[in-house]
């Protein structure tokens, strides 16, 4: 991922290196859900991800509202941009209720690889929206990171071909 965003923390700061961070969170994810599956039907492990979501974006918000850094004149938004949070909760629900049940059904090695048609979504918006394309070091990376889920897979399948093997 680093080698495909090549974060200039220099010219952005620390903001630089939430991509990675939001590719470690989904990886533990993938993990948690595989670590839990059985437990609780996919509903249930819905509300316990928000349940346990909720505690640390609460903090966040109330550390940055009495921290005394400047910020932005808050506002209720108009009822279009709660409709698009409403689009964008929903989804997101759908999403990880299908992440859950994969990796419930078939573990996080071969549910991984899947996501890397984000991979292809990003160049194809990139080329068509801003006529610009990924350059060598971008599609190394890329590479990297479909070889090494590819590599996990593989992995994965092998475990669970000797275990199924008595």
């Amino acid at each position: 991922m680093a080698i495909v965003l090549r974060p200039n923390i220099s010219a952005i700061g620390p903001a630089a290196l939430l991509p990675l961070l939001v590719a470690l969170f989904m990886t533990v994810l993938m993990i948690a859900n595989r670590a839990t599956a059985g437990a609780a039907g996919p509903w249930a492990m819905q509300a316990y991800l928000s349940v346990t979501a909720f505690r640390p974006l609460v903090t966040a918000t109330l550390i940055g509202h009495f921290s005394g850094l400047p910020r932005p004149a808050m506002h209720w938004p108009e009822w279009h941009v709660l409709a698009r949070c409403g689009v964008i909760a929903f989804r997101a629900t759908i999403g990880h209720l299908m992440i859950y049940i994969g990796t419930m059904t078939a573990g996080a090695a071969t549910v991984a690889p899947m996501t890397y048609g984000q991979l292809l979504a990003a160049v194809l918006l990139g080329w068509l929206g801003f006529c610009e394309m990924p350059d060598a070091i971008a599609l190394l990376g890329a590479a990297v990171i479909i070889g090494a889920g590819l590599y996990l897979r593989r992995i994965g399948r092998a475990r669970e071909r000797d275990a199924a093997v008595p």
